[in-house]
C-alpha cells in the first residue's frame, strides 16, 4: 500500500526531477516507510512506501531488465513499475511466472506485475486478484500503461495535457505540485459534488483532471492515450443465475467464497486487525477469520459515541465477547473531532462530504497504534442489499399508488415535523423518504434520498451560472447510467449495479482509502474478492432482499449457528457521528466563519444568502440542514487548504 506518482513527457525531454520529488512528498503519508524517484527518457516515476510484504525487498520505482538484457544495453531497455496496493494472488501467479522461465529478486507481490507485463502485456490487469492503482514504464517500446482495479478500491487520477504529456498520481493534492495543472475548481465537478457529497468518477474537483475508472486502463504512447474497460462486468454474471443450485448450495457457496477471500487477505509481514462495528458485514468477516487463525490472536477495533443513537460498541463487544479476540474501543468526542480537524483539512485532497469521514479517519488512528493492516466488511450492503434504501424503494412502489391529493397532504405534513436529536431521527427519516419518493423512476428516488441538494431546489447554494455548466440529465446520469444499462434484469439487481458503481465505488472507497491512509493503515475489504462478487451478483434477488422486507438475506442464512438471532437480525446502524448537534454547537463558530457572506462573495461559487439563511435556520434549530451544511463546509475547508479558484 502506496502512494504513486508519475510524468511521462511527450517531445522527448525528460522530466523534472525536483517535480516528481515534490509529487511525492505530497503523498508521504500513504507511504511513511520509503521513498524513492526514477527517471528514465521521458518516464518519471514517484514512489512512497507503505511497507507490507517482504519489508527490506520491496522498494520501488521497480525497475528491471528484460531476461534477454545484456549489461551493455541502453538504460532505456528497461521496465519500471510503481504500484499501489496489493496483490492476493501474487504467489500463484509468481509460481506461474516462475514455471514460464522469469526470476524474482524479492518476495514483494508487486514484483509479479513487472514480470506480469513482459509476459501477458495489456492483458495483465485481468490476471490479477487484489486492490491497486499502478504503471509500468516499458522502455523497450516507449509505452506505458496504467490500470485501476475492478472495485475502485485504490485511487488513481491523471491529466493528459495540451502537448500530450501524462501526469497521474494516487491523490488531487500531489497533481497539483506540477506546474502544468492550475488549482482552478472545475464547475460540473462542484455541481455533482453538492448534490452526490463526492465528486464521481471520472471528473475531478481540479479542471483538466480526471480520475481513472474502475476497472479500466491506459495505454500512453508519443502523447497519445488510448483509455479502455479491461474487466469483464461482474453484473453481466447476473444475466446468467444460477440454475442447478438450491438455496442451501447458494448460500453455502457465498460463505465458502468468503471464507477463502480473507484467507487471501491474511497475507502480510506485518500484525493485521480488524474494524468490527456490530454490524453483519464486519462479523461475517470475523467469523471467516477465526477459521483461519486463533481468535485470540485477532485484534478488534471499535470506536463509540456518547450519543447512544450513534453508539454501537456494546453491539461490537458482544460479537468479539463471541470470539474471544482482542478487543479494544475508543470513545470519539465533540473535542476529538476539533482536535482531527485541522489534520484532516491537511490532508483533504478533494472535496468530499460524507461525514463517516471523520470517524472512520479516528478508527484508522487509533487502529494504526497497534496494526498497519485492518480488514473492513465493506461492500457488502451494496452486494448484497443491505442499504435501509431498498428498504423505502419497496415502500415507495406502494406508495405511488396512493392517490395524489393524500401524497401530496402527507408530504405537507411530514415537512412540518420537527427534527430531534440523535441518529436518523423519525422526522428526518420521513422527510427525506417523503423527498424521494414520489419519484417515477428508481434513479430519481434514490438520488433525492441520497444527495444533499438537487438543482433550482430552494436550498440550492450554487450561483446560478455554475449550475448551468451541468445539466439535470447529466447531474442524474451518475446514478441513471448504470441502472439502464442492465435492462432486462430484475429490479433488486439493477438496484445492487446502481449502488456499485456510483455511490460505493466514489463515496464509500474513498473514504476508506483516505482516512486509513492518511495515518499510513492499509485496509482490506473480503467482499471485493472477484470470487465474491461474481456470486453475490448471480444469486437471485430473493436470497439478497427476502421478499423487499429483509435485507442480506443470504448473510444472515449463511451466519445461522455463529451469531445469535439478535445481531443476525439487528437493524442496519450506519457509521455516523453527531453531526447535525455538533454543527449547532461544538462547530457553530467554524460554520460562520467558514461561510461568511464576505468570504462567498470573494470566491464567487455559492450563493452568500442562501448559504447564510441555511447556517441560521440550522444553529436556530428550526431546521435540520445538517447534510448540505457540512457538505458546504467541506468544500470551503478544500478550496481555502489549496487555494482553488475559479
Amino acid at each position: 500500500m502506496c502512494g504513486i506518482a508519475g510524468w511521462l513527457r511527450a517531445g522527448g525531454e525528460s522530466p523534472e526531477l525536483v517535480t516528481l520529488a515534490r509529487m511525492g512528498r505530497a503523498l508521504a503519508h500513504r507511504g511513511p516507510d520509503g521513498a524513492g524517484v526514477y527517471v528514465d527518457g521521458p518516464c518519471g516515476l514517484a514512489h512512497e512506501r507503505l511497507a507490507i510484504v517482504d519489508l527490506d525487498g520491496g522498494a520501488q520505482p521497480m525497475v528491471r531488465r528484460p531476461a534477454s538484457a545484456g549489461r551493455d544495453q541502453p538504460a532505456r531497455d528497461v521496465f519500471a513499475l510503481v504500484a499501489n496496493g496489493e496483490i492476493y494472488n501474487h504467489q500463484a501467479l509468481r509460481r506461474d511466472l516462475q514455471r514460464r522461465g522469469h526470476r524474482f529478486s524479492t518476495r514483494c507481490d508487486n514484483e509479479v506485475l513487472l514480470h506480469g507485463y513482459v509476459e501477458f502485456g495489456d492483458d495483465l490487469p485481468r490476471q490479477l486478484n487484489g486492490m491497486f492503482a499502478f504503471a509500468v514504464w516499458d522502455g523497450r517500446a516507449g509505452r506505458a500503461m496504467l490500470a485501476r482495479d475492478l472495485a475502485g478500491q485504490k485511487p488513481l487520477y491523471y491529466a493528459h495535457l495540451p502537448d500530450g504529456s501524462l501526469v497521474f498520481a494516487s491523490e488531487l493534492t500531489a497533481m497539483l505540485e506540477h506546474p502544468a495543472i492550475a488549482r482552478r475548481v472545475d464547475p460540473r465537478a462542484l455541481s455533482l459534488y453538492l448534490t452526490y457529497e463526492y465528486v464521481p468518477s471520472p471528473y475531478a474537483a481540479i479542471a483538466g483532471v480526471r480520475k481513472l475508472p474502475p476497472g479500466h486502463r491506459i495505454i500512453w504512447q508519443d502523447g497519445a492515450l488510448e483509455l479502455s474497460r479491461y474487466a469483464d462486468d461482474p453484473f453481466e454474471r447476473a444475466r446468467r443465475p444460477y440454475l442447478v443450485l438450491g438455496e442451501d448450495e447458494l448460500v453455502e457457496a457465498l460463505r465458502e467464497r468468503l471464507s477463502r477471500s480473507v484467507k487471501r487477505r491474511l497475507m502480510s509481514d506485518v500484525e493485521l486487525g480488524l474494524f468490527l462495528s456490530g454490524g453483519l458485514d464486519s462479523a461475517a468477516v470475523l467469523a471467516a477469520m477465526a477459521e483461519h487463525v486463533d481468535p485470540r490472536t485477532i485484534q478488534t477495533f471499535t470506536i463509540g459515541f456518547n450519543e447512544p443513537s450513534y453508539d454501537e460498541t456494546r453491539h461490537a463487544a458482544e460479537v468479539a465477547g463471541l470470539f474471544g479476540t482482542r478487543h479494544q474501543v475508543r470513545t470519539m468526542s465533540a473535542d476529538d473531532l476539533l482536535d482531527l480537524l485541522p489534520t484532516i483539512r491537511g490532508w483533504l485532497d478533494e472535496p468530499f462530504a460524507d461525514p463517516s469521514l471523520v470517524p472512520t479517519h479516528f478508527l484508522s488512528r487509533f487502529a494504526s497504534e497497534h496494526v498497519k493492516v485492518a480488514l473492513g466488511g465493506d461492500g457488502g450492503d451494496e452486494l448484497l442489499l443491505g442499504y435501509e434504501t431498498f428498504l423505502a424503494d419497496t415502500a415507495a412502489r406502494y406508495y405511488r399508488f396512493a392517490p395524489t391529493w393524500l401524497r401530496r397532504q402527507l408530504e405537507q405534513g411530514v415537512a412540518r415535523l420537527p427534527v430531534g436529536p440523535g441518529s436518523f431521527p423519525p422526522g428526518f427519516v420521513l422527510q427525506r423518504f417523503a423527498r424521494g419518493a414520489s419519484a417515477t423512476d428508481a434513479p430519481s428516488r434514490h438520488i433525492r434520498w441520497l444527495s444533499s441538494v438537487l438543482p433550482g431546489e430552494a436550498d440550492d447554494p450554487l450561483r446560478g451560472e455554475l449550475r448551468a455548466e451541468v445539466s439535470r440529465a447529466e447531474l442524474e446520469r451518475v446514478m441513471s447510467e448504470p441502472y439502464a444499462r442492465y435492462e432486462g434484469l430484475g429490479h433488486a439487481q439493477r438496484l445492487s449495479a446502481m449502488y456499485f458503481a456510483s455511490y460505493f465505488s466514489n463515496g464509500i472507497l474513498t473514504k476508506i482509502d483516505r482516512a486509513s491512509m492518511a495515518v499510513g493503515l492499509e485496509v482490506r475489504a473480503p467482499f471485493l474478492d472477484p470470487e465474491v462478487i461474481a456470486h453475490a451478483v448471480a444469486m437471485p434477488p430473493a436470497l439478497k432482499l427476502r421478499a423487499g422486507l429483509v435485507t442480506k438475506y443470504a448473510l444472515k442464512r449463511a451466519l445461522r449457528g455463529t451469531l445469535p438471532a439478535h445481531l443476525r437480525h439487528r437493524r442496519k446502524h450506519g457509521f455516523g457521528m453527531p453531526i447535525a448537534r455538533w454543527l449547532r454547537t461544538a462547530l457553530a463558530g467554524e460554520l460562520r466563519r467558514a461561510l461568511a457572506p464576505e468570504r462567498l462573495r470573494g470566491a464567487g461559487m455559492l450563493d452568500p444568502v442562501v448559504v447564510t439563511r441555511l447556517v441560521e435556520e440550522h444553529i436556530s434549530g428550526r431546521r435540520d440542514h445538517r447534510k448540505l451544511l457540512w457538505t458546504l463546509l467541506v468544500f470551503e475547508w478544500w478550496r481555502e487548504r489549496h487555494d482553488v479558484r475559479l
